[in-house]
């Protein structure tokens, strides 16, 4: 009996140091850290005006969120020009994204390589030179990070001055299906394009019932300056809205965009690779606001308990008094109307 109450005794200790281990002001700690996981953003289309200063604001938010790496979409110049505007487009281009901290992967857009056309027979080739002079002779690539592979294709490499132009020339289809071969093991593959009309040409409908078929793949592209996500053979496709590019559906001004309703709005992408696949968000860029964006100097409430800043900022100090003296003046009139009140 003695032995029976000890050993409940027992029990009920072990119980209680149970419970109070559970009991923690957090919920658990299985930290989303796996050496695996990773972040990238991607900056959507910029052509047609390069409106609302947002191109530049998207590569400053991209700073303030450090992903590891940046791609695009294509279609971050103006492009559609003579090479000697190109090649300051291409500059200026330059000079910005130098800036971003993360690695900054270009895609070829419409107004990157032009289409050539019978008023502008060279336009591709001139501007092709030209992407040649900046960026090498690599016009589609790929790169693999973390064991996921990452493919930018060129969806103008035959829109040339041939009678049959194509988005995807039988050498870089070639292309497409040895690196996929090549890359067989990875645990996932991303695709990147500009022109998502591509995907109901015969080339790419067959990567995606052969080649594609057995793959976890995303697939992101651009060109429309309105976002959609569709779902192909079970797989996920993005296409972009824009950051600065023009409005595709306001005619009356195109520096306007239609809103969230009608995809367009101004934004980056932010992909977050983790064992079970990417999650994909889109982030307004007027919604990422900078942590030091505003001061109790800039400030326009009336802060009366203000934590000062050591040294303390000559504007704070001046702010205050005058909001003190605001006060003061208050409680006064007040205590007059009140002395009035009882006469």
């Amino acid at each position: 009996m003695k032995a029976n109450v000890i050993a409940s005794t027992i029990l009920v200790m072990i119980a209680a140091v149970a419970t109070a281990a559970d009991r923690t002001p957090w919920t658990h700690l299985n930290f989303q850290n796996d050496p695996e996981d990773f972040r990238f953003a991607i900056i959507p289309d910029r052509s047609g005006g390069d409106f609302r200063g947002a191109f530049t604001n998207a590569l400053k938010c991209v700073n303030l969120m450090r992903p590891e790496f940046v791609m695009t979409v294509g279609d971050i110049v103006q492009g559609v020009t003579t090479p000697d505007i190109l090649r300051k487009q291409q500059e200026e281009l330059k000079s910005f994204t130098s800036r971003v901290y993360a690695p900054f992967f270009y895609v070829v857009g419409n107004h990157d390589i032009t289409r050539s056309r019978p008023a502008y027979p060279r336009h591709h080739e001139d501007s092709s030179k030209v992407w040649r002079e900046f960026y090498g002779d690599n016009t589609y690539y790929s790169f693999t990070y973390k064991r996921c592979l990452f493919m930018a294709i060129d969806t103008m490499s035959g829109r040339d001055s041939r009678p049959n132009q194509c988005a995807l020339t039988p050498e870089q289809l070639d292309w497409i299906k040895k690196t996929l071969a090549d890359n067989a093991d990875v645990r996932w593959t991303f695709i990147f394009m500009h022109q998502p009309s591509v995907w109901d040409s015969s080339y790419w409908k067959s990567l995606e019932t052969n080649e594609l078929a057995n793959r976890k793949y995303t697939v992101f592209a651009g060109d429309w300056h309105e976002y959609v996500y569709a779902k192909r053979h079970g797989r996920e496709y993005y296409t972009l809205s824009v950051a600065g590019g023009c409005s595709a559906g306001n005619a009356k001004d195109r520096s306007k965009l239609m809103g969230l309703e009608y995809g367009e709005f101004d934004h980056i992408t932010w992909v977050t690779m983790q064992k079970d696949g990417p999650t994909v968000v889109n982030l307004k860029l007027d919604g990422i606001i900078p942590g030091n964006y505003l001061t109790q100097a800039t400030t326009k409430s009336e802060v009366y308990h203000p934590v000062l800043d050591i040294p303390a900022d000559p504007k704070v100090v001046e702010k205050m008094k005058v909001l003190k003296a605001k006060k003061d003046a208050a409680l006064k009139a007040n205590a007059k109307k009140a002395r009035s009140a009882k006469k």
